[in-house]
């Protein structure tokens, strides 16, 4: 399909400006387009500007087709332009602007045009980069996908925006398609596992891999050469997937999952810029610099929340791994004390006793053991009450904590039997461990529920290991 346009000049504002005049035409991805300038009655000078051919001399090297008028140009001269677009859409590809200006003017604008695109490709490099370091560092999947999209992203935006064009890479601008596809494709598998979609939500999982599915096939419709299909299928993914993955999103925050709040915001920015991009297509945002950059800002401003999400997600991560850690100790401390008095339990005795005498046998240090038994307390029980009992046991398991050091190893091994293992400690100190909680426990009143007060006694063995 070839369009054809007729277009005359205005009348300038400042009639004395004889400066040269440039044409733009604000759309990179024409392959081929020819001005006809007229120069005497059915007689036409041809400069050819497009990505594929373009004259030189006569044309300006830039992102998009610029094409020098002769100095002088009439304003009630028509000039006609010839336009072959890359793909059989009439219509998508009759959707850019002519802009008339004098060259020195339009060069200002080209730096303002310049400045902006580095900007938004070095924030993109830079994602791409902090993160593959994360994912080297980190080794977690969901890194390598979003370095893959992001690069994808990025190579779309740099194509379709005509740098491959002016950087001497005018083959590769027919692919732009391939580009926002695998973008897309590595945008939702991102997706599925930042938000663990599987597991937390299995009915939008699904939907999403219906997505993939047709992302697949606009990729193979474009490696067959089928552009027109694939703009189609295309279409059809861009509605029903950031539909689906914004909804799981927002079903992932109301689940709990923190980081979701970024990837809803991150979503959202990007919509925002597919919607004003469209929007413009069809008429009815109007054309200025915001909007028709407005797929490149929502890019920009997805990656940098998607790499937030990705570290409030490393931060929620952590914490979870605390929460976990800080519960096994509790369990383990569970598994190893006696819930009673709170001592170490006979498991715990037993191999901890084994430990020690293995230690001692090995470096020749020490090794004492203290034996404490409650007087008559079978028959106390009987009297008072396995209550009362069970209160003179966590009492005892509270006197012998605080009557030894940090170092030494309190356990209960039997119902009134206790112990304690004392680390390079010699008899004679045990001794006076096991006399100070002899009296510090003979001292104790304990008050039972009949409002009597009762001091039981303890009958205590100390021992050290001594190597024959």
């Amino acid at each position: 399909h070839i369009i054809w346009l007729r277009c005359k000049r205005r009348a300038p504002e400042d009639p004395g400006n004889n400066k040269r005049l440039v044409l733009a035409i604000d759309k990179p991805m024409f392959p081929f387009l020819d001005l006809y300038i007229p120069t005497e009655p059915k007689t036409y000078d041809i400069i050819s500007g497009g990505y594929l051919k373009f004259t030189k001399g006569s044309t300006l090297e830039y992102r998009y087709p610029v094409f020098k008028l002769p100095q002088g140009f009439p304003e009630d001269q028509y000039l006609f332009l010839q336009v072959t677009p890359s793909t059989p859409t009439t219509h998508a590809a009759a959707s850019f602007t002519l802009l008339l200006a004098d060259e020195d003017q339009f060069r200002k604008r080209t730096w303002f045009e310049l400045s902006f695109y580095f900007m938004m490709f070095g924030v993109l490099a830079s994602m791409i980069f902090y993160n593959l370091f994360l994912y080297l560092f980190l080794k977690d999947k969901v890194y390598s996908l979003y370095v893959v999209y992001i690069t994808f992203i990025l190579t779309y935006l740099y194509l379709r925006s005509g740098f491959g064009n002016l950087a001497g890479f005018q083959h590769l601008t027919p692919y732009t398609l391939y580009a926002v596809s695998i973008a897309y494709l590595f945008g939702i598998l991102f997706s599925q596992e930042f938000l663990s979609l599987k597991l937390n939500t299995p009915v939008l999982n699904q939907m999403i891999r219906g997505v993939i599915l047709i992302t697949l096939i606009v990729i193979l419709l474009s490696v067959f050469n089928f552009p027109k299909a694939a703009n189609q299928c295309m279409h059809l993914t861009a509605v029903l997937g950031p539909v689906s993955l914004l909804s799981a999103g927002i079903i992932r925050f109301h689940q709990g999952y923190k980081p979701a709040r970024y990837y809803v915001a991150a979503w959202s920015t990007m919509l925002m810029g597919v919607a004003s991009f469209s929007l413009i297509g069809l008429g009815i945002f109007p054309k200025n610099f915001v909007t028709l950059n407005a797929l490149a800002i929502g890019s920009t401003l997805e990656a940098v929340l998607l790499s937030t999400a990705l570290g409030d997600r490393i931060q929620t991560l952590r914490k979870e791994k605390k929460a976990l850690q800080k519960q096994e100790r509790r369990l383990t401390e569970l598994s190893i004390r006696d819930e009673l008095t709170g001592l170490f339990n006979k498991r715990w005795f037993t191999s901890k006793l084994r430990g020690e005498i293995e230690h001692n046998v090995r470096i020749e240090e020490p090794l004492s053991l203290m034996i404490i038994d409650v007087d008559n307390f079978k028959r106390f029980n009987d009297t008072c009450g396995h209550a009362a009992g069970d209160r003179v046991l966590s009492i005892l398991g509270q006197v012998i904590s605080d009557s030894i050091r940090e170092h030494d190893i309190p356990c209960r091994y039997g119902g009134d039997e206790f112990a304690v293992i004392f680390p390079a400690t010699e008899i004679e100190r045990a001794v006076i461990s096991a006399e100070r909680l002899r009296k510090a426990f003979k001292s104790m009143k304990i008050k039972l529920d009949n409002g009597k007060r009762v001091s039981p006694t303890l009958s205590i063995g100390v021992g050290q290991l001594i190597k024959v």
